[in-house]
């Protein structure tokens, strides 16, 4: 077998290997369903899990599931009280995909506390909020 061969044999072996790896940690996350629609008093929205408890190092998915479907410059928003993320990310929003999701990673050094979100509908300028969840990020995973 030559040079050539071998480097592309073990190239492919590392890249499903990395693969493998990535979508076992995806899976170790937690993923919860966040409903939206619209009736006549104006948009709602209900989470799946309204207390989610997580670790560090431990991603969350949130799932877009729209009843009514969503005005098209519209994205749903998560925002923390004061800022105060327990994410990598200081307001996680859906990424505008037909299937939309809201993904984030609770970093290492995050405080062991219950963080109070709350789900928000953005369309341009107009802000409307739509339900407010818990985070309890409780010690490290594994």
């Amino acid at each position: 077998m030559s040079i050539e061969m071998a480097s592309f044999l073990s190239l492919l072996v590392g890249l499903g290997a990395g693969a493998f790896g990535l979508r076992a940690f995806a899976a170790s996350g937690r993923h919860t369903i966040i409903t939206v629609r619209k009736d006549s008093s104006g948009w709602r929205s209900t989470t799946g899990d309204q207390t989610v408890r997580l670790k560090r190092l431990m991603p969350m998915r949130w799932h877009i599931e729209e009843e009514t479907p969503l005005p098209r410059d519209a994205h749903i928003e998560l925002r923390f009280d004061r800022e105060n993320s327990p994410f990598t990310e200081r307001r996680p929003k859906d990424d505008r995909r037909p299937r939309r999701t809201i993904g984030a990673l609770v970093p290492t050094g995050v405080e062991n506390a219950s963080y109070k979100y709350e789900v928000w509908l953005v369309e341009g300028a107009t802000e409307t909020r739509l339900e407010d969840p818990v985070i309890v990020i409780e010690g490290k995973r594994g």
